[in-house]
This record gives C-alpha cells, sequence and structure tokens, in this order.
C-alpha cells in the first residue's frame, strides 16, 4: 500500500500501571492507491476500516484497538498501532476490512502526525 492517507479517531489516552500512554480507538480509515495518477483500474484506491468490537472478538480476546507508546510533543503524537488482548499481551497491528471486497489485513508499525506550521 504505497500511497494512502490513515485517520484515526482516538476515544482518550491514559497512562498504564507502566506509565505507558495508550490510547484508544474508536475507528481509524486507510485509504490507499498503487499510484497518484491514472485511470481508477490503474491507481486501485482502497479504502480500509477497523472492524468493531463484536468481530474483533472473534480473531482473539480482544476488545479494543489501540495506539501504544503514545508520545505527545508540542506539535507531533507518534505511537505503535496495536492491540491489546485480555491478558494484557501487546500484538502489533489492527484488523480492518476492505470496504468493497471485505478483504480483512493486519495494518501493523509505527507513526508519526505532525502539525505542518
Amino acid at each position: 500500500m504505497p500511497t494512502g492517507t490513515l485517520t484515526i479517531f482516538i476515544d482518550s489516552i491514559v497512562t498504564n500501571t507502566e506509565g505507558e500512554k495508550i490510547a484508544i480507538i474508536s475507528s481509524a480509515m486507510l485509504s490507499t492507491a498503487d499510484q497518484l495518477v491514472g485511470t481508477g483500474a490503474e491507481i486501485n484506491g482502497k479504502l480500509y476500516m477497523t472492524i468493531g468490537e463484536d468481530e474483533l472478538l472473534g480473531y482473539g480476546d480482544a476488545r479494543a484497538q489501540w495506539l501504544s507508546g503514545v508520545e505527545i510533543g508540542a506539535n507531533y503524537i507518534e505511537a505503535r498501532i496495536g492491540f491489546w488482548d485480555d491478558w494484557g499481551q501487546f500484538h502489533m497491528g489492527w484488523y480492518m476490512r476492505e470496504t468493497t471486497t471485505d478483504e480483512l489485513v493486519i495494518l501493523s508499525g509505527t507513526f508519526t502526525a505532525q502539525d505542518g506550521n
């Protein structure tokens, strides 16, 4: 997924017992395209949405998807994408479903969002 935009809706940011900030997300959307210019088929645009709690429970014991290791600076936020299971174990990635084909993918990694000003 070389080109895309990640939009994250955060419910709350809390500090866990180890002093690490985590952000509980309500949902996230990822739009992707194989290239920026071309026909619809050439661009191959897709939209992915995080799955809800009921479906998420079908893939393990996680009840929510999170951002872990959240660091908030004067003009940025950075974190790891993942989820916690009921036993407190962190797993990299969010389960996301493509809106047209229902393809299930796992988005993982770290990100930094920075204010451009």
